[in-house]
């Protein structure tokens, strides 16, 4: 997810092209409501760290709590300086910088996925 729409579209074509399956949500709220349905079904979740209303350290924090098992990737363009300074950097979570290249996003996600008890195929 993330509230930026060229990003999330462009994030989702690679994924896509990668061989997975793609759920977007445009922001943190609509995310939750993606995961009280879909978490189960879902191998993975990238979200943005930096979103208004809703952010990902709040979708974090929901998910730690419903779906703890379920890997998540922050993607951020802020400097860890700023995310440290506004408590928003989490060290125990992957978080890929943008900008970033396909190639780079589908490493991460493979590298999420192979330490995760849900691995499944891509399809």
């Amino acid at each position: 997810m993330d509230d930026e729409d060229i990003v999330r579209e462009l994030i989702a074509r690679s994924l896509l092209e990668g061989g997975y399956r793609v759920r977007q949500a445009h922001h943190g709220a609509a995310a939750i409501g993606l995961l009280e349905v879909e978490a189960q079904v879902l191998d993975l979740v990238v979200c943005d760290l930096v979103m208004p209303i809703v952010g990902g350290r709040e979708v974090a924090s929901w998910m730690r709590e419903h779906c703890p098992d379920l890997p998540l990737l922050f993607i951020s363009g802020y400097p860890r300086g700023y995310l440290e300074a506004h408590d928003l950097y989490d060290p125990t979570v992957a978080m890929l910088r943008k900008p970033f290249l396909p190639s780079r996003l589908l490493e991460s996600v493979e590298e999420l996925l192979a330490r995760s008890d849900r691995l499944r195929s891509p399809s």
